[in-house]
């Protein structure tokens, strides 16, 4: 029987950076889908590598891990590679997988309305060179516009009466010429720390203005460095690159121990007294108080730590760079007036202050079928961001945000929380898509467009609710609890809404092994839908594999069978015993770890340059 539809696409997708990419590309392999259109504001495939090109703008974790698990490159530049070499690294991605032709350059998605009765979102998008306004309809809608995408404005007061150039380091103005001018930088995050010292040796002073204080080390070495002729190696023997992986991997996912209250202590004492060494042997001696964090004010993983990549510390021994943190108080036409009543002389204003960071989906007006706002949603009937598994949030069917609430790692590569929730999003969309088991060989002739027409798959209420106990149960035992004063943390209700409790492993275990009943399908049978389920997910969803932990006390599990709450108690001593044994283990490789890891020294400014109190070692 042929179905009428009035939808025009399978799937829009809105960024086009690694999220977009993903998703874009699992949705033509996993769903054998054609009709996708991927919308960018910006001019550029590429997300955060093509918008942020800023001077010395690098990844902190090794490109080989950070890098898609579909696309590998035998060989990198880099271990740690810039923003240059990453950017060509998404282009030849883009051409290699046949991707161009869905891209929609210079177009800013407005809204996306869900249409309960077409079982379709309707989605107003701007074609930025005209202004022209189009509407498209589709089936599902990705939100991949990440979670770092907005940059925060200036919160000086007097900052429009500023005469020079001023610009956030993600829109950085390749038409000022630094060369002799005097630059104040507000801000000392990750951003911070590869500007200074790329921009440093040009101007003609350079104060930078600390808001808030961070955990600084060396960058490590590459750990493959040692062995003789690893390029070619690399290019000729097969199933290296995975293995690099694999180590790399296993190293990254040690340093998740920094984060647990009790367990990590050891590893957060073993970090931050690599970070003081560091400073103490690098940095200015008056500089020491002004970067080191003293006892108590803040933890080891409340917020990313920084790896200095580009020689942040070193470079403060430079003559004409300073460090304060004496706040800027007021802005004028061409200084900058701190709170001391000191009046600083500015040509150019970087700011390096981050970015607004409740904007998991929300740069785009997102209603629901009763026509709420997502983050209207979020605010009056869940308090705060979340989404189950990262990505579905009840009432908002057929949407997934991708990178979304409790999809931020500390420690890991964000590329793998990209991939396992895209993955997991194409999983459970099967039943949407598929011809349904009858065998109809009109139905299967169907493009899956015609085959989706009425279906839709949704998280329900309680599965979201349950994970989201979880999570704040979790984090009772993390470091993120403790009073971060980090973007982690949701300002308003004091939930950590950004950051995931577990393991980068445990993630992608979950993401592997969906659990049926936590969603619901219209437009098709519970039958039809879980036929249509891979007969793998099936199994594992039937055991339970990937279904969230129930952290309630067993004599609370008034939902569960006599039977079950009897397992758990017979179980908890060996389950408790496995625990044990596996924080050990953990502990272990951690110590193993941080004392293998070598770090690499950037040499300091040369002498001629060199304040009179800047270390030489």
């Amino acid at each position: 029987m042929a179905k009428e539809t009035e939808t025009q696409l399978e799937a829009i997708v809105v960024g086009a950076g690694f999220s977009g990419i993903t998703a874009a590309h699992r949705c033509r392999v996993d769903l054998g889908l054609t009709r996708i259109k991927v919308f960018e504001k910006s001019d550029n495939w590429g997300g955060t590598w093509w918008n942020n090109q800023y001077p010395g703008a690098a990844c902190d974790v090794p490109t080989r891990l950070y890098s898609l698990s579909y696309a590998q490159r035998k060989t990198w530049n880099q271990f740690f590679s810039g923003q240059e070499e990453i950017h060509d690294y998404t282009m030849s991605v883009v051409r290699d997988l046949n991707l161009g032709h869905l891209g929609h350059m210079k177009h800013q998605v407005l809204s996306a309305d869900y249409d309960a009765t077409r079982a379709h979102w309707t989605v107003s998008v701007k074609d930025l060179t005209n202004d022209k306004v189009t509407t498209y309809t589709s089936r599902v809608l990705f939100s991949c516009v990440g979670a770092l995408s907005v940059p925060r404005e200036c919160d000086v007061p007097g900052w429009k009466d500023f005469k020079g150039p001023l610009f956030h380091s993600a829109q950085w103005r390749k038409d000022v010429d630094l060369t002799g001018k005097d630059v104040v930088v507000l801000g000392n995050g990750c951003s911070a720390a590869q500007i200074v010292p790329e921009i440093a040796p040009k101007v003609k002073s350079l104060l930078q203005i600390v808001r808030a204080k961070h955990w600084i080390a060396p960058q490590f070495e590459d750990i493959f460095g040692i062995v003789p002729h690893m390029s070619w190696i690399e290019k000729n023997v097969p199933g290296i690159v995975s293995l690099q992986r694999y180590i790399i991997a296993a190293v990254l996912e040690s340093h998740f121990l920094q984060a647990f209250k009790k367990e990590g202590k050891e590893a957060r004492q073993r970090f931050a007294a690599v970070s003081k060494r560091y400073v103490e042997r690098c940095a200015p001696p008056e500089y020491h108080d002004i970067i080191i964090p003293k006892d108590g004010e803040l933890e080891v993983a409340c917020k990313r730590r920084i790896f200095d990549s580009s020689g942040y510390v070193p470079c403060l021994g430079r003559k004409n760079v300073d460090v304060t943190r004496d706040q800027a108080a007021k802005i004028e036409a061409d200084s900058v007036t701190l709170q001391s009543g000191r009046k600083v002389h500015a040509d150019v204003i970087v700011l390096a202050n981050g970015f607004q960071t409740d904007q998991f989906a929300c740069q785009m007006a997102i209603r629901n079928a009763k026509g709420v706002r997502l983050e209207e949603y979020w605010k009056k009937q869940k308090g705060a961001p979340q989404a189950y598994r990262t990505m579905c949030v009840s009432g908002f069917p057929n949407l997934f945000v991708v990178w979304g609430p409790s999809s931020v790692t500390g420690h890991y590569s964000a590329i793998h929380s990209i991939e396992r929730s895209v993955e997991l999003a194409t999983r459970i969309l099967k039943p949407v898509f598929a011809a349904s088991s009858s065998g109809d060989p009109r139905e299967v002739s169907l493009s899956p467009l015609h085959r989706s027409a009425g279906r839709s798959i949704v998280v329900k209420s309680a599965a979201e609710d349950f994970e989201q106990d979880f999570i704040q149960t979790q984090m009772k035992d993390l470091i993120f609890t403790t009073g971060c004063a980090s973007w982690y943390v949701d300002e308003k209700t004091g939930r950590v809404t950004a950051v995931n409790p577990s393991f980068q492993t445990t993630v992608a275990w979950r993401a592997l092994f969906p659990q049926f009943n936590d969603y619901e399908y219209a437009g098709m049978s519970a039958k039809q839908a879980w036929k249509a389920w891979s007969l793998g997910n099936r199994l594992a969803s039937l055991l339970g594999l990937g279904s969230t932990p129930d952290v309630r006390p067993i004599s609370a599990r008034r939902n569960v069978s006599f039977l079950s709450r009897l397992y758990a108690r017979l179980t908890w001593p060996l389950r408790h015993i496995l625990y044990r044994f596996f924080v050990i283990v953990l502990r272990g490789a951690s110590a193993l770890a941080d004392k293998a890891t070598r770090y690499r020294i950037i040499p300091p400014p040369p002498p001629s340059e060199r304040k009179s109190t800047a270390p030489n070692y």
